[in-house]
């Protein structure tokens, strides 16, 4: 393997660590009320922690984040229809990718001061995705305590594909693991959520989340165990917060922004490993808040005409951005 680098960015109001290796976010230095910095990522202390790695710590998801059911799904266009067989890596299913992006040494394209900028080319059939597709992506430092994430990807290749990219960091806003996350104040900008089956695929349905487990329109504290997708109401213009998580104890806010349609709350109850500085890695030692398409898009938007598709065409290009706001009060 090629070397795996790190890099560190600099801002007012924060310190971030990025590698090459995945793609990773590998830890944010965000303040606290009284100006203390702490690593507010849970993550890995060298490169050897994300080889081994199975948590998917802070890695951009690829080729589609979250599930896909049966491992296939078939593609109808004016070429033909055509199944594909994708890796199967989460009991009968496809979760985040196969072997994923999330594993490969991505290539430095440009890094200074404020910004580093990621590439991969997924070759046709890697995992069973068709098609060649060129991905970048971008870590960049853009006002106080704030980190644009970009993702930009183009089909190289000669027939449509599913792209669905996130990042998958988990967070504890109190710094490190020196609490659990629970008694985090969330709010989620979603008035609706998918039932799933036990394998967690998407049943096909959307429910109303008003009143109910998943219903984060109004701040409340994260108590119980989540791992499941909400649709967002509040996407593309840049100007509302999709979530907004506030720790009391240490008085910092994570503000996340996005263009993408959904997002995947996690709070970590499948963790069980060591992580950075040798802490105890368990269920609610972080949350994830993921940004993307539906879990199962490639095969939902089949059969129910209520998910946009992430399917990119031949010489298309698309655009998702995630964007961090770390504030105190």
């Amino acid at each position: 393997m090629d070397e795996i680098l790190f890099y560190e960015l600099n801002g007012e109001g924060i310190r971030v660590v990025v590698s090459n290796f995945g793609a990773t976010l590998v830890s944010v230095f965000a303040p606290d009320r009284d100006g203390n910095y702490a690593d507010v990522v849970l993550g890995y202390d060298d490169a050897q922690g994300y080889i081994n790695g199975t948590a998917y710590h802070g890695g951009t998801i690829g080729r589609y984040a979250n599930r896909i059911c049966g491992a296939s799904y078939t593609q109808y266009d004016e070429s033909g229809d055509k199944t594909y067989r994708l890796t199967v890596n989460d009991g009968d299913n496809t979760l985040h990718g196969g072997d994923g992006f999330h594993k490969k040494l991505w290539r430095t394209v440009h890094h200074n001061d404020t910004t580093a900028v990621f590439s991969y080319t997924s070759p046709d059939g890697e995992d069973g995705f068709p098609s060649e597709v060129r991905v970048t992506a971008t870590y960049e430092i853009t006002n106080a305590g704030t980190l644009a994430i970009t993702y930009k990807a183009t089909n190289s290749g000669n027939a449509t594909t599913p792209v669905c990219l996130t990042n998958h960091a988990y967070y504890n806003l109190g710094g490190g693991v020196t609490r659990d996350i629970r008694g985090t104040e969330l709010c989620i900008r979603s008035g609706e959520y998918t039932p799933l089956d036990c394998d967690g695929i998407p049943l096909g349905s959307v429910v109303a989340a008003r009143g109910g487990d998943y219903d984060f329109t109004a701040p409340r504290e994260i108590k119980d165990e989540y791992d499941n997708n909400l649709l967002l109401s509040v996407r593309d213009n840049g100007t509302e917060y999709a979530a907004r998580a506030y720790d009391r104890t240490s008085g910092r806010i994570m503000s996340l922004y996005t263009n993408l349609p959904a997002m995947q709350f996690y709070t970590g109850i499948h963790l069980g490993e060591r992580g950075k500085g040798g802490g105890s890695y368990k269920a609610f030692s972080g949350f994830c808040l993921e940004p993307q398409y539906t879990p199962d898009t490639p095969n939902l938007v089949n059969r129910v005409n209520k998910f946009p598709s992430c399917a990119i065409r031949p010489g298309e290009t698309r655009e998702d951005w995630i964007t961090l706001n770390f504030a105190a009060k």
